[in-house]
């Protein structure tokens, strides 16, 4: 069924007014939410501090390892001593080894095993790890930084 307006006719539109009490209840809602929202946001951010201290705790302030099945390579720098382990030097620190840089001068009678040929400015070089061990005439070689 279509309904069909004359021209003479008007249409009119009401406004449509709220009482009072509608318009505070649209305050106590929002009011309501924003309490809400305060409270969700105040949680999330104890919640990552909460997080993020006690991933702080768990962590080593310094990359250790208890034991090898390996034998470390001894090396005494400057006296200190350093170990050797697949290539990764090491410093003894109450029974634990401890990840140190390789000591620039160290000196070596053997290379780590899997080291690797680098030749930079002309000059030859042994790699491995980002260490550089260099020949020296007296066929040793010295942890040297190019």
């Amino acid at each position: 069924m279509d309904i069909v307006l004359n021209t003479e006719e008007k249409l009119s539109c009401k406004k449509i007014r709220f009482k009072k009490p509608y318009s505070i209840h649209l305050q106590n809602i929002r009011e309501t939410h924003m309490k809400k929202l305060k409270l969700i946001i105040t949680l999330c951010f104890a919640i990552a501090t909460v997080g993020s201290i006690n991933a702080q705790s768990t962590i080593s302030k310094k990359p250790t390892i208890n034991s090898s099945e390996k034998k470390p390579k001894k090396i005494t720098h400057k006296e200190i001593d350093y170990y050797i382990i697949d290539g990764v030097w090491y410093a003894k620190m109450n029974k634990r080894f401890v990840l140190r840089p390789a000591p620039k001068g160290a000196i070596l009678k053997d290379l780590p095993n899997g080291t690797k040929k680098a030749t930079l400015g002309g000059i030859k070089y042994q790699k491995l790890n980002g260490v550089f061990y260099k020949k020296r005439k007296d066929g040793l070689y010295e942890v040297v930084r190019p």
